[in-house]
């Protein structure tokens, strides 16, 4: 009698086999998979990867023509796939699920690339303005902005429909441009402008409160 192994196990033993077949072999085999499902991190227009089902079923350099086809096609990015393969897996073999998506988008060609995608780019960031005030406020429970009030208050959320103080967030706009000439803005929010700032959301509130109240004073 046969011993059975979780099928998840069987997946990692499975997908450890073709990593070496990759690192001994120099093969890139067609794997065709039937059945399977999307996994999703939760987040709308993020896609993880595939994940497996009860009736799933993987075959291994299927006999269709199509596989020819893609054959000839592996041969003309082959130079990638090796680059690929050196920077996803170990000198022992195992995985480290570095994205394949990880080549480098020009700013002159965002427009091209489809929606929803997160790409990487190679470029310089500059303040949108440095007339801008670095915080806004927002609803303590929904998120929602009030960019038309500067200091904090209670406030009647239309969005979540329910009183509410405003709090605190740190957000600023930025350019970014790159040597293909191409440029674009956008909007750095959150943990993310905390840590390119090196302050909180309280301090930069604190801070942007305060300057406001001196070019006021100083129009006065």
């Amino acid at each position: 009698m046969g011993t059975m192994i979780p099928w998840q196990l069987f997946l990692l033993i499975f997908f450890m086999f073709l990593v070496q077949l990759f690192n001994q072999l120099h093969d890139y085999p067609i794997i065709l998979a039937r059945r399977i499902g999307k996994s999703s991190s939760g987040m709308p227009n993020r896609f993880v990867g595939l994940t497996s089902k009860f009736n799933t079923t993987i075959e291994i350099n299927p006999p269709y023509p199509q596989v020819a086809e893609l054959r000839t096609w592996i041969k003309t990015i082959e130079t990638k796939l090796v680059t690929y393969k050196m920077k996803s897996t170990t000198p022992i073999g195992s995985i480290m699920l570095i994205p394949i998506e990880d080549e480098v988008i020009s700013m002159a060609n965002i427009q091209a690339q489809p929606p929803g995608q997160v790409f990487n780019v190679e470029a310089e960031l500059s303040l949108a303005s440095k007339d801008q005030r670095f915080s806004v406020l927002a609803c303590s429970n929904c998120k929602q902005l009030f960019t038309r009030y500067n200091v904090r208050r209670e406030i009647y959320c239309t969005s979540c429909h329910q009183s509410t103080h405003l709090i605190p967030r740190c957000q600023f706009e930025v350019t970014i441009k790159d040597n293909s000439g191409g440029f674009a803005t956008a909007i750095v929010s959150d943990e993310i402008a905390e840590k390119m700032l090196h302050l909180t959301s309280e301090e930069i509130y604190e801070i942007s409160l305060f300057s406001h109240q001196i070019i006021t004073k100083n129009l006065l």
